[in-house]
């Protein structure tokens, strides 16, 4: 989630693919020498911290462990890494860019300005670490901080209100985890290592799909970060324009700290059924397998998920493709 300055007309790009936007030269501005960074991010940024965050730079050992992603085409290089802990700790990272420039630049104290618009600092905020937008790339190199959310991993579930609050860094499996302790079904999607929060604003398709919806329809409101470092509350009643925006473009508009979600009285005691199939790719295949499905027919508590790889590029030692089928019945 990179700061970047894009009215709302300019995100919604309807006759481009998500992976076609790219992020020009000149968005991203020159910024002081990375040593300078790394003095005034320690010095001035880590007294503005909750006390369990931390700040990791590229010597240490923690730094590698932070920056790993699940594809290191997605590899950003930031100039640090931000592990915060609350609301608080990401809105003082939001804000840095400011404080930055009234530390470094003799200024009349009564004029506002904006460091985005002199020397921009941006970042990125990250969970599990699965995001593949190429726009990332852009990155690589550009001084900019990573938010590590990984810290803000709570799990609250109130059955009889039939809702959970999900934290920003929550990870699918812990969200499953600890909806089966409390009784509970909460939709996620079907990775267990995926960033719940991102999962469910993106659409959020998995397991439960059919017996209550897509996640995203599951969202009854949300915490969200604004690039002013403002922290707003946005549902059906307040702030509308963001809950509809964050919904399908979440990433977009700020950083999520946290979701309020549906959650439903488990069926069957959480025990379900799971099964995978695979398949040569060939397109007489896909028929074949499209229409075998189709005779079936999906009722309510089944779930298909039909994914037709191409083969890996070249150098790969097995290089065929293949139909990846996963089926279940919840109930």
């Amino acid at each position: 989630m990179a700061t970047l300055n894009i009215a709302t007309d300019e995100i919604a790009i309807t006759t481009k693919k998500l992976q076609d936007v790219e992020i020009s030269e000149s968005e991203l501005s020159q910024t002081p020498p990375a040593e300078d960074l790394h003095t005034t991010i320690t010095s001035v940024l880590l007294p503005q911290l909750s006390e369990m965050a931390s700040i990791n730079l590229p010597s240490e050992e923690l730094f590698k462990k932070h920056t790993s992603r699940w594809s290191d085409t997605t590899f950003t290089a930031p100039t640090a890494v931000v592990n915060v802990t609350s609301e608080t700790d990401i809105t003082a990272v939001v804000r840095l860019p400011s404080t930055f420039q009234l530390a470094n630049v003799k200024i009349n104290q009564s004029f506002q300005i904006k460091f985005a618009s002199t020397h921009n600092l941006h970042f990125l905020a990250q969970s599990g670490c699965h995001g593949l937008s190429s726009s990332l790339q852009k990155l690589n190199g550009k001084p900019h901080l990573l938010i590590n959310l990984r810290s803000m991993n709570n799990v609250k579930v109130d059955l009889s209100a039939g809702t959970a609050t999900l934290s920003a860094g929550t990870i699918t499996k812990e969200v499953i985890d600890a909806a089966h302790a409390a009784k509970a079904h909460i939709v996620t999607g079907v990775c267990n290592s995926v960033g719940i929060v991102s999962a469910l604003l993106g659409g959020g398709l998995g397991f439960l799909i059919s017996n209550y919806g897509p996640g995203v329809d599951q969202i009854l409101s949300a915490r969200v970060v604004l690039a002013s470092g403002d922290i707003v509350t946005c549902s059906e009643k307040e702030n509308q324009d963001l809950f509809w925006g964050i919904r399908g473009a979440g990433h977009n508009f700020g950083i999520v700290s946290s979701l309020t979600v549906k959650a439903y009285p488990q069926e069957n005691e959480g025990m379900h059924w799971k099964g995978t199939l695979g398949f040569p790719g060939s397109k007489e295949m896909a028929g074949k397998v499209s229409n075998a499905i189709r005779e079936m027919g999906i009722n309510k508590g089944m779930g298909l998920q039909m994914i037709w790889a191409r083969p890996p590029p070249a150098g790969f030692a097995v290089r065929i493709s293949l139909i990846h089928c996963q089926f279940w019945l919840v109930g």
